[in-house]
């Protein structure tokens, strides 16, 4: 079994927002799972933050 961490960064441009999560293997330094959305607002924000944390209790 591999060590795994979670790297991620949310970011805004204009008036839209991107968030990244990286799964990385900490031995090998490779990504092994990465998810991304793109909210409109800040209000979606919590949301899309929800979705990427279902679709990383699913791996």
């Amino acid at each position: 079994m591999s060590n795994k961490v979670l790297v991620g960064s949310l970011s805004k441009l204009l008036d839209s927002y991107y968030i990244t999560v990286n799964v990385v293997d900490v031995e090998t330094g490779k990504i092994i799972a990465s998810y991304d959305s793109d909210p409109v607002s800040s209000r979606e924000l919590k949301d899309a933050c929800k979705k990427i944390v279902a679709k990383l209790s699913r791996k």
